[in-house]
């Protein structure tokens, strides 16, 4: 067993080096490995293998990083992707029988010990500066005190959440295996749960989403629909959004560049019944 702090990385390099070393002033006696899940671009990456990688090296602890396929999770589509990485990396890590730490403090529950953010004491004590403000204006010994700071200027902020709400395996794996009529038996909150369970893990197996795309003449009828029947409206957006979704097409048959839902024999177009749309 094992203790892993799960660190996302935005701008500043030293907000996951100061959770690091918060931590084990704290809450830990050893951290046996950090993850570090950060975007693609330059900045970002460049501040993780200048400066984390520098400063946690022979610390005894082992350091990974989980590189996001988007440069920004400023979207529905990539925060999906986001948490579906997330969710994997915990998962992996409950197999394990690892205790996790997941850290708040960057960028944009089972075996979850901790959900935690550190903010400083005073602004003025920690800024938060991005790898290349720290690579072109300060010297190496001044960069080192950025990404070891001075740990009473920092407060480490413990979120509390519900271990009551935790499910188990058994439960976790039924919601994940429910199929439409399963969802359509369900009560409409825990339908949708089930769903965004089963959206967020597809997302961090593909790793990707698909981009969906439509005529001028849909953007038309869908903007009319918006105007003349908004509940209608919103409907459709539900179904058009989880398009993106690349299980959603197991149901699908494609012929002539035409997607059309093909129901099973006995099976009933849950979705509908349950949103009142025939």
């Amino acid at each position: 067993m094992s203790n892993v702090l799960i660190a996302s990385l935005g701008e500043s390099p030293a907000v996951v080096t100061a959770m690091y070393y918060k931590l084990l002033e704290h809450e830990l006696s050893t951290i046996d490995r950090i993850i570090v899940l950060h975007p693609t671009g330059s900045e970002i990456p460049f501040g993780y293998e200048e400066f984390i990688m520098k400063e946690l090296q022979g610390k005894g602890c082992q350091l990974t990083a989980e590189v996001l396929p988007f440069e920004d999770a400023n979207n529905w589509a990539n925060s999906y992707i986001f948490l579906g990485r997330l969710y994997k990396l915990v998962e992996e890590c409950q197999k394990n029988s690892d205790n996790v730490y997941l850290s708040l403090a960057g960028g944009r529950k089972t075996c979850v010990q901790g959900l935690y953010h550190i903010v400083p004491k005073d602004e003025r004590s920690f800024k938060a500066r991005s790898a290349t403000d720290l690579f072109l204006e300060l010297a190496p010994e001044e960069q080192a005190k950025v990404m070891h700071p001075d740990l009473d200027t920092l407060e480490l902020v413990k979120i509390p959440f519900s271990r009551d709400l935790r499910i188990d395996d058994e439960m976790r794996s039924r919601l994940l295996s429910a199929t439409d009529e399963d969802l359509a038996t369900m009560p409409e909150e825990a339908a949708e749960a089930a769903e965004f369970l089963q959206d967020v893990a597809e997302a961090g197996s593909t790793g990707r989403l698909l981009e969906v795309w439509v005529t001028e003449h849909v953007r038309d009828k869908f903007e009319k629909m918006c105007r003349n029947n908004a509940n209608h409206a919103r409907n459709f957006q539900f179904c058009f959004d989880h398009m993106r979704f690349p299980q959603i097409f197991r149901k699908v048959q494609r012929s002539h560049d035409t997607l059309t839902w093909r129901l099973g024999k006995g099976e009933q177009d849950s979705y509908s019944q349950r949103h009142n749309l025939h």
